[in-house]
């Protein structure tokens, strides 16, 4: 045994060193024999446990409250995205006629110029919802669970007789909010929507369609020939759509058509049956104008020459008005009664067309005249007062705001004298 203070070796019993004379430390014996069967350890001599303290009991509450938080959250959400609910929202959308909700239901891509959210606003406005009620029934699955049919039952305003009806959705690749499956409702969008919808137009036309001009990037200029242009909308909704046209000859067409799968195409044509009251009007006094400039000349007599300022235009061919009036005028001069005064009393438009830019106007001219002529019994100068009739064919070119005509038909050159 050693001192604890010097290190020095101590005899046995000392009670102080003998070289420093530091006191001796005796060590406690320790009672640590072993265990005998059936006897308990004593623990008296154990040091007691701390108590948890305060920052770790809160973080245990927040660990708890975190977990019936998540638990709460994802049982809510699941049911937020579940197949009953997503149709739930869909009828709601329809009910509530929320034009806006349906719009996103549709999920339209690509180019929307024809197809936006405004314009199937418009269309919902002629076609409202009348469900008062309702309540969703049965979910059926296909085997794959990739689709879904869930039953509606409702009634309408002013009727108690509950209906039924299916909303069909479809279960899409990607999930929502990484664990939840996402349905979307089946709106059978190909019939909504028509794809590649062609409107053929006369060269050179200006199209509105909807309120919205056609632009040029809607022209194929590969399927446009000479005579027509022809322009490709994306995609259109399949309902009643305004087509207005406006030609070359500066004539208005408003149309109204439905676009479909089955008819996937319009083509203009210029007839009585789709031009305004305005353009009708407008060709009948132009008509007026034309026969009347041409019967001032047949009356006095003058050649083409002295008339035909009045109808040469930049680039036009008026040989055939030539033709016309100078024949006519020959066998007015060689008639035994004298034109006097012509006047064209009214002028319907029988039927028109476009032939190759020309516009090809038949129209029935009303009119009264006044003739002179010789009487052979009493050698004296006798007038004649009288109301007839006849049918014309002319043509015209729209040029620089106004009608020119190019061509006519069916002049008059004799006028009875009883």
């Amino acid at each position: 045994m050693y001192c604890g203070e010097c290190g020095a070796k101590l005899e046995k019993n000392a009670v102080f060193c003998g070289e420093c004379g530091a006191p001796v430390k005796k060590e406690k014996p320790t009672n640590h024999k072993p265990k005998e069967n059936g006897e308990k350890e004593d623990h008296s001599n154990r040091q007691p446990r701390k108590p948890m303290s305060k920052k770790t009991k809160i973080i245990g509450i927040v660990v708890i409250v975190l977990v019936v938080l998540l638990f709460a959250t994802y049982q809510i959400l699941s049911n937020h995205f579940s197949v009953k609910t997503v149709a739930k929202e869909y009828v709601e959308a329809l009910a509530n006629n929320d034009f806006d909700q349906l719009y996103d239901y549709l999920k339209i891509d690509g180019d929307k110029t024809f197809v936006s959210k405004e314009i199937f606003e418009e269309i919902m406005d002629d076609s409202e919802s009348k469900i008062k009620n309702f309540t969703i029934g049965e979910v059926t699955y296909d085997e794959g669970k990739l689709s879904a049919a869930v039953t509606v039952h409702y009634t309408e305003e002013g009727s108690s007789q509950e209906k039924t009806d299916v909303v069909y959705l479809s279960k899409e690749k990607d999930k929502k909010l990484l664990f939840f499956d996402q349905w979307t409702v089946d709106n059978n969008i190909d019939s909504l929507v028509v794809k590649d919808y062609k409107i053929i137009v006369p060269k050179d036309s200006k199209v509105v369609v909807n309120d919205i001009a056609l632009e040029k990037k809607y022209l194929d200029t590969k399927a446009s020939d000479e005579a027509t242009d022809l322009y490709r909308i994306p995609q259109i909704f399949a309902a009643t759509t305004t087509v207005e046209t406006t030609l070359p000859n500066g004539m208005e067409i408003e149309e109204e058509v439905t676009p479909s799968k089955y008819y996937s195409s319009h083509t203009v044509e210029v007839s009585l049956s789709n031009l305004s009251d305005d353009a009708v009007n407008q060709l009948e006094e132009q008509v007026k104008t034309s026969l009347t400039t041409l019967y001032e000349g047949l009356i006095k007599k003058q050649n083409f020459d002295e008339i035909k300022a009045s109808f040469e235009f930049e680039g036009g061919n008026i040989e055939n008005i030539q033709e016309e009036y100078t024949e006519v005028l020959e066998d007015m001069n060689n008639a035994s009664t004298a034109l006097k005064q012509i006047e064209f009393t009214s002028v319907d438009i029988r039927s028109v067309e476009l032939d190759e830019g020309v516009l090809v106007v038949n129209a029935k001219a009303n009119y009264s005249y006044q003739v002179e002529y010789q009487d052979r019994l009493n050698e004296q100068t006798e007038t004649h007062e009288d109301k007839d009739y006849s049918y014309i064919k002319l043509g015209y070119i729209y040029q620089d705001g106004s009608y020119h005509l190019t061509s006519i038909d069916g002049l008059v050159s004799y006028f009875s004298r009883y």
